[in-house]
């Protein structure tokens, strides 16, 4: 391309036309924290032609770098990140003060855009105008700011590649940890574990990428039963049926508004659910009648109809009655102590397979892959 966006990218250095520019083939996607490996797994088994790749780990969030080669819009089918960008530029040796400012504003001026900008006009058609926004995170201990890092970073688009400041264009992001700096460009138009069909919402929702990750941790397959006993708003049976297409959804919530939820996102979604009110400690299926189990657990706060102490306990007799021997059940909670107590219990026959904690909303939580024994 030689005009348009191009023209404004180069206008600064005097060129009227340029040569293509070349292709992106370095990438990175953020994750929830603690759903890294399970993220590169999936990015492998899916993409298979990946590599250089490197997992970075950091709490609330974790980050897959890797080489691509091959067709980017398959990058954005990938459903277990939370964000996927081109990688512009990591910044090393970042001091602090002026002079870190300073590195990282020198830095971002050597750095090429037009590539990750014709990928991303590829994706979703040219832009009529050059225009940024710019996100811009700092780690404490800096001595610099974020609004300051955004200021001097803006400032260097703007003079450096005659970008604009506005919405509607390229969403450029810069985040600041320790003596490294990195620069991406995000590929998505919004955050990936958003989905389409999330039309209804109920408090306590899991996010799109995280339910995907659950039925990928299950083993989810075309030939199994999939129940979510207590199913909210539906998101991780739809994340299982679009995904694996098992022979079966079934989900069920005590609260009338949650199944209103569910049915209204898995009609968005085409997916055939079969919904039912009911009491999560008593389910009304037969034994042994489900394959695989995937299940976000409420607070106990939400769980009323059954005595606290005893919760854990008699959820997950029920959940291992209705499940076929050596099938696996996927529990997300945030109350670990309960959890590891009701495992320990003699006549709960559940082996925990794994345990991987999670970052989700500001807190610490557990995802359990249980095998009945």
């Amino acid at each position: 391309m030689e005009e348009g966006v191009y023209g404004g990218l180069y206008q600064i250095e005097g060129a009227a036309k340029r040569p293509a520019p070349e292709k992106v083939y370095g990438y990175y996607a953020t994750t929830v924290g603690g759903l890294e490996e399970v993220a590169l797994k999936d990015l492998k088994v899916r993409l298979k032609a990946v590599g250089r790749v490197r997992v970075e780990r950091d709490g609330r969030h974790g980050r897959v770098f890797f080489r691509y080669e091959q067709s980017p819009r398959r990058l954005l089918a990938l459903r277990s990140v939370e964000n996927l960008f081109a990688l512009l530029a990591e910044i090393r040796r970042v001091t602090v003060g002026q002079p870190g400012l300073l590195r990282i504003a020198q830095e971002v001026a050597r750095v090429d855009l037009a590539p990750a900008v014709a990928l991303h006009d590829a994706l979703y058609g040219e832009k009529p105008d050059a225009r940024f926004s710019l996100t811009c995170t700092a780690g404490r201990g800096h001595r610099f700011s974020a609004s300051e890092l955004h200021q001097v970073v803006q400032t260097v688009l703007r003079m450096k590649y005659g970008l604009q400041p506005g919405e509607g264009g390229y969403n450029l992001h810069l985040r600041v940890r320790g003596k490294r700096a990195l620069f991406g460009l995000q590929l998505s138009r919004r955050r990936m574990r958003d989905r389409d069909y999330r039309r209804a919402n109920v408090p306590g929702g899991l996010a799109g990428s995280v339910a995907y990750c659950m039925a990928l941790l299950g083993r989810v397959e075309g030939r199994d039963v999939c129940l979510d006993p207590m199913c909210g708003s539906g998101t991780t049976l739809i994340e299982a049926g679009q995904a694996f297409g098992p022979k079966a959804l079934v989900g069920g919530d005590v609260q009338p508004e949650a199944l209103d939820a569910a049915r209204e996102n898995a009609r968005a979604a085409g997916q055939r659910v079969g919904l039912v009110r009911w009491d999560a400690g008593r389910l009304p299926l037969p034994n042994a009648s489900v394959d695989k189990l995937l299940c976000n657990l409420p607070c106990v706060k939400r769980m009323a109809h059954v005595r606290p102490p005893e919760r854990k306990d008699i959820l997950l007799k029920e959940f291992a009655r209705v499940l076929c021997p050596g099938r696996t059940a996927v529990l997300l909670t945030e109350d670990k102590e309960a959890m590891q107590k009701a495992l320990e219990a003699s006549d709960v026959p559940f082996g925990c397979l794994r345990r991987l904690p999670v970052h989700l909303r500001g807190m610490t939580a557990s995802i359990y892959l249980l095998k009945k024994t």
